[in-house]
């Protein structure tokens, strides 16, 4: 079977797409973007977002090497 991020193209204009991700940079280092369930729920003191018992998955995106359009998706595993 062949792999399907393999075939990726973009929407765009037809190139193909490279895997990638979106660096989030936080206090600890680098980290990778995740997408979570719902809106942003702030703390009370602080302007810290709250995430714990939200479902989250990681973020992949994919460049285009033609014409640089990006295109990203949260899969469920």
């Amino acid at each position: 079977m062949a792999d399907p991020v393999a075939e990726r193209t973009c929407m765009e204009c037809g190139g193909p797409m490279e895997r990638g991700f979106i660096a989030d940079h936080s206090y600890g280092g680098i980290v990778q973007s995740l997408w979570v369930a719902g809106g942003p729920d702030r703390g009370r003191f602080s302007k810290s977002i709250k995430v714990k018992r939200k479902r989250q998955f990681v973020v992949e995106t994919f460049r285009c090497a033609y014409c640089g359009a990006l295109r990203s998706y949260a899969p469920d595993a």
